[in-house]
């Protein structure tokens, strides 16, 4: 009996401290995210194409309102410059929520609630303000959130016919 008592004794002793032993690893912080999230509405009023682009990783892609994909900082450019030539010339957007969920220190999902308004029809008539939602997936790289995936949709806002 001593035996085993003095073997499970020793065997335990090697056993590494459990999870809950060890201090909490310390959350990594959305501020960044947040931040980087603001210089890009800035930018997307200015209407720069070019300066929207740099926000993409060099492998990111976009899926715009309107289905339309553009996969790499040049294709993102140019189809946002064709968007703010076009119906989103006078456009403004605002954001009304922005929700951030970090993956892990180097990996987050935004999901941000934005207000377009200044939309123009091919008619040139103004357009109703449109609610989209953008849903982002980010990661730090050399210091900096840059996106990944990037889809735009808009909901219905009205319940459904029902048939």
């Amino acid at each position: 009996m001593k035996n085993s008592t003095l073997v499970l004794v020793a065997s335990l002793a090697l056993v590494p401290l459990s999870a809950s032993a060890r201090p909490p690893a310390k959350p990594a912080t959305d501020t960044a995210v947040r931040s980087r999230a603001a210089a890009f509405l800035t930018v997307w009023n200015q209407h720069d194409s070019k300066a929207m682009a740099t926000f993409w990783d060099s492998d990111g892609d976009l899926i715009n309102l309107y289905g339309r994909v553009a996969k790499g900082p040049e294709e993102i450019a140019n189809n946002l410059a064709g968007e703010h030539a076009t119906d989103m010339r006078l456009a403004t957007m605002a954001t009304s929520a922005l929700a951030v969920r970090m993956i892990d220190p180097t990996i987050a999902l935004a999901d941000w609630d934005v207000d377009v308004t200044g939309v123009v029809n091919p008619d040139a008539s103004a357009a109703p303000a449109v609610k989209e939602h953008w849903t982002i997936l980010m990661h730090r790289r050399d210091g900096l959130w840059r996106f990944i995936a990037v889809r735009v949709s808009s909901f219905v806002t009205a319940a459904p016919v029902v048939r």
